[in-house]
């Protein structure tokens, strides 16, 4: 017996860190994700490895929130087109894939919200004090507007046209955790000017919703690099990001941006269509540089 789930890999369009303090937040599914297949066997084939570790406590987590007894040992088969600690949710795609298999395997019909709120506590074993946005727009499959107050509150965001987006990886893990504390701790040496970049990106975000409603790429594209700029500032590039940065302005992108925790990880840069996607897609690649090409769209 086996049942396999799915989780939808995610990019942050505006505001990743920016988020924690009050400002929103635009983030969207992209095509890549998680698989997680569960199967029983006579024979337990799982790595034995600190990733696996940690996959291991999400899913007796969701077992013993779920109050189900596993009578044999499960097999736990994982493929993923989401590079790890790079900014694009695949621990959220993991937690979101793996809640579904199980919901399948033992014939549960969890509804998406509860598959939401079963994969956040799983983002919090890999993370600690997740945000909760990587793991909503995994289970959801859609842009949404995040805000993170005393609730969480969403709302589905309207996009007219597919967006073109090539994903380009610097080589080096990010580290959500690590971060999130560089950022907390440049903010409280430098309150004043954090408060008013906060306040920029507030501002932005606001204009980056109306031109994503508007279908206006180049919009887009500007408010993108200015959303870059704000992550300069509080410290989350590496001289590899910029580089990347760099290539996708010189090969034609609108915009381009860091995405998720920065300090590593990937970039984001916007085409104004599949042609000048190929270009930067093969730009990153003559660099030495992995990249992924996907599309946003209302509904994946």
């Amino acid at each position: 017996m086996s049942a396999t789930g799915f989780g939808f890999g995610k990019i942050i369009i505006f505001n990743e860190h920016f988020v924690v303090y009050g400002s929103p937040a635009i983030a969207s599914p992209i095509e890549q994700g998680c698989f997680v297949t569960l199967s029983t066997t006579n024979e337990n084939n799982n790595p034995n490895n600190d990733v696996w570790q940690i996959q291991k406590s999400v899913i007796q987590k969701y077992l013993q929130i779920l109050n189900i007894n596993a009578k044999n040992e499960l097999n736990v088969s994982v493929q993923t087109s989401l590079i790890p600690a790079a900014g694009m949710g695949a621990s959220a795609a993991f937690c979101v894939a793996s809640a579904r298999a199980i919901s399948n395997f033992f014939s549960l019909n969890l509804t998406d919200e509860q598959i939401n709120d079963l994969s956040f506590e799983g983002e919090k074993i890999f993370h600690g004090n997740p945000s909760g946005i990587d793991n909503t727009v995994s289970t959801f499959g859609k842009p949404i507007w995040f805000e993170k107050k005393e609730n969480i509150l969403t709302e589905n965001l309207k996009i007219k046209n597919a967006l073109h987006i090539v994903i380009g990886f610097s080589g080096e893990s990010g580290n959500t955790k690590d971060a999130v504390a560089k950022v907390a701790t440049w903010k409280n040496s430098n309150l004043r000017k954090f408060n008013f970049l906060l306040e920029r990106s507030k501002n932005l975000i606001l204009r980056g919703r109306e031109a994503l409603a508007d279908d206006d790429l180049e919009k887009v594209g500007r408010l993108m690099n200015e959303n870059h700029k704000l992550l300069v500032e509080i410290g989350v590039s590496t001289p590899k990001l910029e580089k990347l940065i760099a290539i996708a302005k010189d090969s034609g992108a609108l915009g381009a941006k860091i995405t998720g925790s920065g300090c590593g990880g990937c970039i984001v840069a916007l085409a104004s269509n599949e042609g000048d996607q190929d270009k930067i897609d093969q730009s990153f690649l003559s660099f030495g540089f992995k990249s992924i090409k996907t599309k946003i769209r209302e509904n994946l």
